[in-house]
């Protein structure tokens, strides 16, 4: 079991700037634990102790919780309110406030699933604008002869289903969340299973382990070797053009969370990422028809790098 924390445990580095900071302190507390990820410290008040079993079940993997001892003297990076409750005719409600000195956020919803979704969603979001040493890209991530992929996108671009069929086609499953990097640009694992919709403009995820796809997890990181800017579009024919390092940065950086909270060392990074990489841009069709093809282009048989920005052309067999 979590090591439990009073309510007065609940501080924040920084005084919150927020609106509703005030409000967030008047919440109903009985208490609540901490966790880290990714040198993230972050609170959780509950307003009621039998739902945290249920809290911790469902943290990102990358979210590990404290020790009391581990907090003395420490205060939290962020702080997460949930209450649990219900209305007036006795339908039960959920909420979940996020305050830190540059953020805020809350959300509410009927059904617990939907709640608990939602906060394990909001967790990894908080160390992923949040964390000192790392630059979190909305993106699917994945390895291909020891150099990484990544194919940044916002929800329901189908990066999740372009990353499923990159590991069926034999590449090693990072992430299909965030890619994760390091201050030397190395794409680092981000385990999770991938989260994919049953039906084409559903909402509503499913999580599949990679192995169901016949994959593996890396373990490793991986240096960035291709940035493909796509997104599905019916009937689109895959014709990749060559952008420019810069344009590769603006492609990370419109997808990175922490890029106004921290643009200075953000932008550092996807420099470094971009200048080392090669991106390519295009809208596509089917996943599957693609991804062979991408791995064609990240194993190098498309000699990239002799090729100006422009189209890769025809006779490139892309």
């Amino acid at each position: 079991m979590v090591d439990w924390l009073p309510c007065e445990a609940f501080a924040v580095k920084r005084v919150s700037l927020t609106p509703s900071s005030e409000n967030h302190s008047a919440l109903s507390c009985a208490g609540g634990f901490g966790v880290m990820g990714h040198g993230v410290r972050v609170g959780i008040r509950v307003n009621d102790e039998s739902f945290v079993p249920q809290l911790l079940k469902h943290l990102p993997e990358t979210a590990k919780p404290l020790t009391s001892d581990s907090l003395v003297g420490r205060k939290f990076d962020c702080v997460l309110s949930v209450i649990r409750g219900s209305d007036q005719r006795g339908t039960p409600e959920y909420s979940l406030h996020l305050i830190h000195h540059k953020l805020e956020h809350s959300v509410q919803a009927r059904h617990e699933e939907d709640f608990l979704d939602a906060f394990n969603s909001r967790v990894g979001w908080a160390i992923a604008c949040l964390a000192p040493r790392r630059v979190f890209v909305h993106a699917g991530a994945v390895a291909w002869q020891g150099r990484a992929i990544i194919i940044p996108g916002a929800s329901l671009s189908g990066k999740s289903t372009l990353v499923a069929e990159l590991v069926r086609a034999g590449a090693t499953y990072l992430s299909d969340e965030f890619a994760v990097l390091d201050c030397g640009g190395r794409v680092q694992p981000f385990p999770k299973a991938i989260a994919l919709r049953p039906t084409p403009g559903s909402t509503k995820q499913v999580n599949v382990p990679v192995e169901a796809f016949g994959g593996r997890a890396g373990k490793r990181s991986a240096p960035a070797r291709l940035i493909v800017l796509t997104g599905y579009e019916e009937g689109a024919r895959w014709q990749p053009k060559v952008l420019s390092p810069g344009r590769g940065v603006l492609g990370l950086l419109s997808n990175s969370p922490a890029g106004q909270i921290a643009p200075t060392r953000v932008l550092r990074v996807l420099r470094g990422v971009a200048k080392r990489a090669t991106t390519i841009s295009s809208p596509r069709g089917e996943a599957a028809d693609i991804a062979p093809r991408i791995l064609d282009l990240a194993g190098g048989r498309v000699m990239m790098q002799t090729f100006n920005e422009g189209s890769l052309g025809s006779a490139n067999h892309v």
